[in-house]
């Protein structure tokens, strides 16, 4: 739900917020239920998409595995997002993306 509310905001607004919705977000990164990390990892990709590369500094702490798997996520979503199969505004993922947070 916090994704698709990062989605139809205001690029200015979310950057406003990067302060008070990132530290929930990350340790939701660390949840021992997959389902909860994913929501995080989809999430910290939308905030990314957002704000770009602003976000990387705030997530420098994270171990390396961590930081690996975010990149891979936001470059499929920057693929996706250029192939016209994310919308920026709905945030919907293609089914492929969606299949391959099984790995979270």
């Amino acid at each position: 739900m916090q994704t698709k509310v990062i989605n139809l905001m205001k690029k200015s607004d979310v950057d406003d917020m990067l302060g008070d919705i990132l530290p929930g977000l990350l340790k939701g990164y660390d949840d021992p239920e997959s389902s909860v990390r994913k929501a995080s990892v989809f999430c910290i990709v939308a905030l990314y998409m957002a704000v770009g590369d602003r976000l990387r500094n705030c997530l420098q702490h994270l171990n390396g595995s961590k930081q690996k798997l975010l990149n891979l996520y936001i470059k499929r979503a920057e693929a996706q997002k250029s192939q016209g199969k994310i919308s920026p505004t709905k945030g919907t993922l293609s089914p492929s993306f969606s299949e391959d947070a099984a790995e979270i």
